[in-house]
């Protein structure tokens, strides 16, 4: 990732200090309209990385993330005003210090930042545009990580996993893949591969291609400032049991695990996507607040992941994301990324209790 500068320690929001919220709006206006230096001090300390999170710190570094969350959702009202500026999110630097992320849309874009708030440090990072996110051939049996798409949209997307509910079996993945931004109708056939994939025109899918109907959808609101908490869809699977699997295709990962896992600062996580394929990176911010571009419009989303760059690319959206430490425990799922491949992540809990489901493993 890039980083862009940042203002004098002298120079930092005003949260904790006396006056009126007037005040406090004003000078945070100052600050993003005035240069101030070159921010040696945060890329340093930001580009070393992130701390492990096991040992007997963990503890400490819960604290410390936490106060970085806590600074960062009082931070926010008054960053994601500043221009090019289209995300925040909460993570912990190489000595599991707390530190506030800013998601900057270009190097170009929006003015200098303050060095910290509340007294803890920034971190700004450009990222791009963040837009929607695709194996391409037809798997059968149907398997995790391959493409698939809504029979009547010319979009690629992701299978993330099977998803159980009673004797029911469902594909998982995003709302822009499975339901086309809000626009379809429950019972709509699914296809697996993707219409792309099938035909460059996108023609009519034979109904071979069929391998679901939409079942369930997460809206969204794309007016820009309504919070979105997920991007997700659901898709009741329509072929034999001998015709899919809940794992991946042969040579990658295999199943994932029913155990869900929670996001933190530095966790190690992979993901099988149609476009990328088998990609790991490690996570650098949760509580992420990100605006997607959508052809509808623009979505913010807030409790997100973000994950580091190289990750995934347009197509791998939906795809899974599990920890990569052998255990492969559901972490959330891709729902759109930046130019350089950093992906926003949707958590998997609230996903699974949205739809009463829970992860196939078997």
């Amino acid at each position: 990732m890039n980083f862009r500068g940042s203002c004098p320690a002298r120079a930092c929001l005003p949260f904790l200090c006396s006056g009126s919220l007037l005040a406090v709006t004003l000078l945070s206006a100052v600050l993003f309209a005035t240069g101030c230096g070159d921010g040696s001090r945060a890329s340093r300390v930001a580009s070393s990385g992130t701390p492990s999170t096991e040992g007997p710190a963990a503890a400490l570094l819960a604290q410390h993330l936490a106060q970085a969350v806590r600074a960062q959702e009082r931070a926010t009202p008054v960053l994601m005003e500043a221009p090019g500026v289209i995300g925040t999110g909460a993570t912990l630097d190489a000595d599991g210090e707390p530190r506030v992320v800013v998601l900057l849309e270009s190097d170009d874009a929006g003015m200098p930042m303050p060095e910290s708030v509340e007294g803890i440090p920034i971190d700004v990072w450009v990222v791009g545009e963040i837009r929607p996110w695709s194996l391409t051939a037809s798997y059968r049996p149907m398997a995790v990580g391959v493409s698939v798409g809504h029979a009547n949209e010319c979009l690629p997307g992701t299978i993330g996993c099977v998803l159980e509910r009673g004797t029911k079996r469902f594909v998982l993945s995003a709302n822009h893949v499975l339901a086309r931004q809000n626009l379809g109708v429950i019972g709509e056939a699914i296809v697996q591969p993707s219409l792309p994939d099938i035909d460059a025109a996108c023609a009519p899918a034979p109904p071979s291609a069929v391998v679901a109907t939409l079942s369930d959808f997460q809206s969204i609101v794309y007016d820009g400032k309504t919070p979105n908490t997920m991007d997700a869809a659901i898709a009741e699977i329509a072929l034999s049991p001998s015709q899919f699997v809940c794992s991946t295709p042969p040579g990658y990962y295999g199943f994932p695990s029913a155990t869900v896992a929670t996001a933190s600062a530095g966790l190690r996580v992979m993901k099988l996507g149609r476009t990328t394929e088998l990609t790991r990176a490690v996570v650098k911010a949760v509580n992420v607040r990100a605006k997607i571009t959508f052809p509808s419009g623009v979505a913010l989303f807030t409790g997100q992941i973000l994950t580091g760059p190289g990750f995934g690319d347009f197509g791998d959206s939906g795809a899974l994301v599990v920890t990569d430490d052998g255990t492969r425990r559901p972490v959330g799922i891709v729902i759109g990324g930046g130019t350089n491949g950093s992906a926003i992540v949707s958590p998997i809990g609230p996903i699974l209790t949205r739809f009463s489901a829970s992860v196939c493993d078997h």
